[in-house]
């Protein structure tokens, strides 16, 4: 006679006061509850009587658990104690514990991908280098008052020196190399709940085969502790879009390695390491119950095409050397940027066929506005108009003591 499949809760010793609950709901008793430490291991089990498992515990414990699930083949729920309220909200799982269990309790024919760094099991995301800054100087921290927290910011802002940039490099499965200056980066998983994660949205998917690396590259304090947050809170409900200090990379595997010194890796907020790092996806892992919502959120499309955008990341030598020593406190222009600058200054300042056609057509339309009587065209033309190109030329050459921007800028 065949054995009945059950559902199995597997759960850390320690978790045995929050499972009480759930032993005489509706479909307990068609339920085996076992017990287990991460020390003395899961105990023999039956897999020809187990159709699903749940489990609750530490990370440690759910990380051994999600293992065996993934090399049996078998579906699971995870049921975070009162204590993970990450894992309900990466879940979508409801916030009352008994309704969040009868959703961990329905067997899952969806796969996700699982994410691995140097082939152990991550479950929430990795954190290199200096990523959490706010975090760590417990910033916007609700226990702390308004004037604690300022005086945390300056507190960061005297020692600066501590928040300074790494040289990372990072191989992508196409075996493609980027070499950059960054504060830090973040693998975030699939967190889609976080306002990085509401941010990226569109990068992020449990299903896409593909790690995202946020890279965290701010060029000042102030774009640190004030642009960035701002920019995050105003862009959290609208269309995507990053800081310009920010830049992210997704591949299903990267390398990546530091230059100057070995940098701190944070592990589900638990294991440290250091660089290099290997960070993995396995496509299709493990069958995981979650909740209606979850699939809705992974809008990222599969694909084998590896995306890079390092646009506001420091890349030339002269930058990543500045950078090394610290973050000042407003931006700091490197050699190519001024040089840069003072190109664009020279040919905005001299008067060519662009300046001269903008000119003539902003005469006319003001002279069209004069005979109608229209100070709202008029006004158009002064928007038309090219003359603060050279007006602004004409200053810079005055500041920089530059004779032939300022000469050329006064002719114009």
């Amino acid at each position: 006679m065949e054995s009945v499949q059950k559902t199995c809760y597997l759960y850390g010793i320690e978790s045995e006061a929050f499972v009480e609950q759930f032993r005489e709901m509706e479909g307990g008793e068609d339920i085996s509850f076992v017990s287990f430490s991460k020390e003395g291991g899961l105990p023999v089990l039956d897999l020809a009587a187990i159709s699903h498992i749940i489990v609750s515990g530490s990370i440690p414990e759910i990380k051994v658990v999600l293992e065996f699930a993934q090399d049996n083949d078998l579906s699971m729920g995870i049921l975070p104690l009162p204590e993970q309220p990450r894992f309900a909200k990466i879940l979508d799982l409801p916030s009352s514990p008994k309704e969040a269990f009868r959703v961990a309790s329905i067997p899952s024919e969806k796969k996700v991908d699982m994410l691995y760094c140097n082939d152990k099991l991550v479950i929430d995301d990795i954190r290199i280098g200096n990523t959490s800054v706010l975090k760590e100087f417990e910033f916007y921290y609700p226990k702390h008052s308004f004037f604690k927290r300022l005086g945390l910011f300056w507190q960061a802002v005297r020692q600066r020196n501590i928040l300074k940039h790494y040289t990372f490099t990072v191989a992508t499965d196409k075996e493609n190399s980027y070499t950059f200056s960054a504060l830090g980066m973040i693998a975030l998983g699939y967190n889609n709940f976080s306002w990085i994660g509401k941010v990226l949205r569109n990068k992020l998917s449990a299903v896409g085969g593909q790690q995202t690396l946020l890279i965290l590259s701010p060029r000042s304090l102030f774009q640190y502790f004030i642009s960035n947050p701002f920019t995050l809170f105003v862009h959290k409900w609208k269309a995507e879009r990053i800081p310009s200090s920010w830049g992210y990379m997704k591949s299903a595997r990267m390398e990546i390695s530091s230059a100057d010194e070995p940098v701190k890796v944070v592990v589900d907020d638990l294991e440290m390491t250091q660089t290099p790092i290997v960070l993995e996806t396995q496509t299709e892992a493990i069958r995981l119950s979650v909740g209606e919502n979850f699939w809705e959120n992974q809008r990222a499309e599969k694909s084998d095409r590896n995306s890079v955008r390092l646009d506001g990341v420091p890349k030339d030598q002269e930058s990543m050397t500045y950078f090394h020593r610290g973050i000042p406190f407003f931006r700091h222009a490197s050699t190519e940027q001024y040089a840069s600058l003072f190109s664009n200054l020279r040919n905005e300042g001299s008067i060519n066929s662009v300046f001269v056609i903008l000119l003539i057509l902003a005469t006319v339309i003001a002279a069209l506005g004069l005979f109608i009587d229209s100070s709202s065209v008029i006004i158009g033309e002064m928007l038309l108009a090219p003359l603060m190109q050279p007006i602004v030329s004409l200053s810079m050459g005055v500041l920089r003591q530059d004779e032939d921007l300022f000469k050329n800028a006064s002719k114009t």
